[in-house]
């Protein structure tokens, strides 16, 4: 399955993250317009396998 998230802070990497335990065979990719990737209080990252990240301007 394809799937695309718009937006990748909290909300959006966790949609991604759930969707890859869900199923490892889904072909994800983010989009997020700004420089971060994901933060959380403790400044963490989440980092999802095979996964595509994109940034958009």
């Amino acid at each position: 399955m394809k799937i695309v998230v718009i937006g990748s802070v909290a909300a959006g990497t966790s949609v991604a993250a759930k969707a890859r335990r869900n199923n490892e065979k889904n072909k994800i990719t983010v989009y997020e317009k700004g420089e971060d990737i994901s933060y959380s209080v403790c400044g963490g990252c989440k980092l999802i396998p095979e996964t595509t990240f994109k940034r958009v301007i």
